[in-house]
């Protein structure tokens, strides 16, 4: 799982979330750092922040999608507003989210 958001607190409970359940997590700071360590590692789905300076996840997710369509990528957004993100996402998680929330978008995202 590659987990990419700009605010350290948000990057360090998703994935000690998702490591609690048993996932490997790899984390980016930036849109640019994820893009690039998407393109040197394999993963089953891809968590990101929406709103991060220079490359938003909406972003981050197009340009994954261009190189590897059925990745599955899930936004996490604290807005409210985030219509023209779903056409480029697989699905969104709306802060604050529990541990299961995560577990459930990557159980129906990815296949088994």
């Amino acid at each position: 799982v590659l987990v990419v958001d700009d605010e350290e607190m948000v990057r360090s409970t998703v994935t000690r979330l998702l490591t609690l359940n048993g996932h490997q997590v790899e984390r980016a700071s930036s849109g640019a750092e994820g893009l690039s360590m998407f393109a040197e590692n394999d993963y089953d789905v891809v968590f990101t922040d929406f709103g991060m300076p220079e490359m938003t996840g909406a972003e981050l997710s197009r340009k994954i999608k261009e190189q590897q369509p059925d990745l599955p990528v899930i936004l996490l957004t604290g807005y409210t507003e985030t219509e023209t993100a779903h056409e480029q996402v697989d699905g969104i998680l709306s802060k604050p989210f529990k541990r299961d929330d995560l577990e459930t978008a990557i159980q129906n995202h990815v296949s088994p």
